[in-house]
């Protein structure tokens, strides 16, 4: 669900900039998206965008 919400959240022009600097927008969004939950359940501050 945060996957799908994620990838129509973004552009296409996003979509290709992820895609070419990480290889795989799915595999990307997976990883930020488990990530910033883990970071949740720690307490830890939100996840930001960088490249």
């Amino acid at each position: 669900m945060a996957k799908s919400e994620a990838m129509r959240l973004l552009t296409q022009e996003a979509k290709d900039f992820i895609a070419n600097a990480y290889g795989s927008l799915e595999q990307y969004l997976e990883g930020r998206i488990e990530a910033e939950v883990r970071n949740q359940k720690m307490g830890v501050g939100p996840l930001t965008l960088s490249a």
